[in-house]
């Protein structure tokens, strides 16, 4: 699945309807092509960011898979 780049005006932070009833997590490809995953409900987002395996903080990146 592609990542929606429409918003609605009337309501932008509204998800668009593309992306409800999707699982809560589910795999896209950004609009640059590259891969990630996107938490499509509240709990999901609520564990991903309490997590503390997911960072922005370069020094802590690694590859997950070698």
């Amino acid at each position: 699945m592609r990542l929606p780049e429409h918003r609605d005006p009337a309501c932008p932070f509204d998800p668009p309807p593309e992306l409800r009833g999707l699982p809560a997590m589910t795999r896209l490809e950004f609009a640059d092509g590259h891969l990630g995953w996107l938490a499509t409900t509240m709990a999901a987002a609520r564990v991903v960011l309490g997590d503390p395996g997911f960072s922005a903080r370069q020094e802590l990146k690694h590859v997950p898979v070698r």
